[in-house]
């Protein structure tokens, strides 16, 4: 994949299944290399109902934040 053009960032989306449930899997603590800082796609203006309770919940997609350390834009770079 590419990044998007004008800002570099790569973006993620959300899974669905055909009946429009969210995809979902449980994975070790093993298996994580390292966190990322996930930006939810806006479009347009933000949306001002998220909250830091609902922020992984109420976007489909967001932004990689590869300027949050020089260790994640090395690795996305």
């Amino acid at each position: 994949p590419e990044p998007e053009t004008g800002i570099n960032m790569f973006q993620v989306k959300r899974a669905q299944r055909s009946d429009g449930s969210w995809k979902g899997d449980i994975i070790s603590l093993s298996a994580i290399w390292q966190p990322v800082q996930l930006v939810p796609k806006h479009k347009g203006k933000a949306d001002k109902q998220l909250t830091v309770h609902n922020v992984l919940e109420k976007p489909s997609s967001w932004y990689i934040n590869c300027l949050s350390s020089k260790e994640i834009f090395q690795s996305v770079y």
